[in-house]
């Protein structure tokens, strides 16, 4: 497994823009990000930045906070699925809806949260719930830059993990191969 940074790309809605500073400030920015405010993930998906633009950057991964102005995500699974085409076989990373100190926009999270999870699965989705509960704008939806940070900090490390765990059984069985290689030879040696 490479140690270097992979080459990201980011789109989503408002949330891409405070995650997209945080990255910088982290010293980890994507090559490319594009932030639709107040947009469904229907129409991040129609507008095919992705498709147009992770080529271009050259992206190894592809991340995208979106569905947090979803208000019903039993329809979602048709826009994600063309987000994920288009990332065309590159990693895809997908961020779910924060936490806000708005209860109606919060259940709706929750529910939208629980929805994308069984779509995406683990090797996709992180649950962004468990890096927002704290460090909220005025509004109780956005977040001030320490809570981006914080959000940031959070996913980037859940995604580091996802990395990790993917190589975990080549990892794992080239260990065990080189175990048993070195047995065998001792197994010799002791025989000689």
């Amino acid at each position: 497994m490479s140690t270097s940074a992979p080459r990201r790309v980011l789109v989503g809605d408002s949330h891409a823009s405070g995650l997209a500073a945080a990255a910088e400030r982290a010293g980890e920015p994507f090559v490319a990000w594009t932030a639709y405010s107040g947009q469904r993930t229907r129409t991040i998906a129609d507008s095919e930045w992705v498709d147009r633009n992770a080529p271009t950057a050259r992206a190894d991964e592809v991340w995208i906070v979106s569905s947090g102005n979803d208000r019903h995500a039993d329809n979602l699974e048709p826009s994600a699925r063309s987000l994920l085409s288009q990332a065309g076989g590159r990693r895809v990373v997908w961020l779910g809806p924060p936490v806000a100190l708005v209860p109606l926009v919060d259940d709706e999270h929750a529910h939208t949260t629980e929805k994308l999870a069984e779509l995406l699965g683990p090797d996709v989705f992180i649950d962004s719930r468990r890096f927002t509960r704290s460090g909220h704008a005025p509004d109780g939806v956005h977040f001030t830059a320490a809570g981006y940070d914080a959000w940031w900090a959070g996913a980037s490390s859940a995604a580091d993990a996802m990395r990790w765990q993917r190589h975990l059984p080549l990892a794992v069985g080239v260990g065990l191969g080189a175990l048993g290689l070195l047995a065998a030879a001792l197994a010799v040696w002791q025989n000689r």
